[in-house]
């Protein structure tokens, strides 16, 4: 005897070549349907059902959807440039909220803040010039062939939204830091033309823009990763194996 908590199941009988018979008495309400998958019949209210599991559908187990795996990788050069252009542009964002939130007091740590955040958005800016010369001649692979289409116009944008930052944001900077009357010098051991004079309203202009294209770069980076952790631990498509 098998005891359920709606039914008590006895078995009859079972006959050669045949399915099981069984009787159900109904303990708590006659409108609970019970699934005995061991002995593969499926038990109903109001009267017996038998029905093999293999050829019945009621019994048939649930079936869990298996996302295509991604395979390819990125080749190692897009690699390298992604997971150097991640590192510098976090201490970028790092030295950028110091600057703009800690204000440090003492003049030349802050111009040395200065010059040291700007320097790594020249580099970060060169770098992403040459990703995408590399992805034109080098294509990214695929996304897996069963990825929905809302993931895959997300993706799309938000590497066209960041890729349009990488490349504006050291820009509207250097123009800034122009505007506001200094010379840019890449660590100091490199000196930058300088485009602009110095013109205080269009440099306040210039670091408005700039300080709203940070907090939005902030938010895209969030939303990749969150799109990274959302293929990995969900879907559990191998998407991250692709830049590893």
């Amino acid at each position: 005897m098998t005891n359920y908590d709606e039914f008590t199941i006895h078995r009859t009988r079972r006959a050669h070549g045949r399915p099981l018979d069984w009787s159900e008495r109904a303990r708590r309400s006659e409108h609970t349907v019970r699934i005995d998958t061991t002995a593969r019949v499926v038990i109903r209210p109001g009267g017996i059902l038998r029905c093999v599991r293999d050829t019945c559908p009621d019994l048939q187990p649930p079936t869990r959807r298996v996302h295509t795996m991604s395979t390819v990788r990125y080749a190692v050069p897009a690699r390298c440039i992604h997971w150097i252009t991640a590192a510098l542009v976090g201490v970028i964002i790092v030295l950028g909220l110091w600057i703009a939130y800690f204000r440090p007091e003492e003049e030349a740590f802050k111009l040395r803040l200065y010059n040291v955040h700007e320097s790594l958005g020249v580099i970060v800016w060169v770098l992403t010039l040459m990703r995408l010369a590399y992805r034109r001649r080098h294509p990214p692979p695929p996304l897996p062939a069963d990825t929905p289409a809302v993931i895959r116009v997300a993706a799309h944008a938000t590497h066209v939204a960041l890729y349009v930052l990488l490349l504006t944001l050291p820009v509207i900077g250097f123009l800034a830091t122009n505007a506001w009357g200094f010379p840019l010098s890449v660590f100091g051991v490199l000196p930058l033309p300088s485009p602009l004079g110095k013109d205080e309203e269009l440099a306040k202009l210039l670091a408005l823009a700039h300080r709203i294209g940070a907090l939005s770069i902030i938010a895209l980076i969030g939303g990749h990763v969150a799109g990274v952790f959302y293929h990995t631990f969900i879907r559990k498509d191998g998407l991250l194996q692709r830049m590893l």
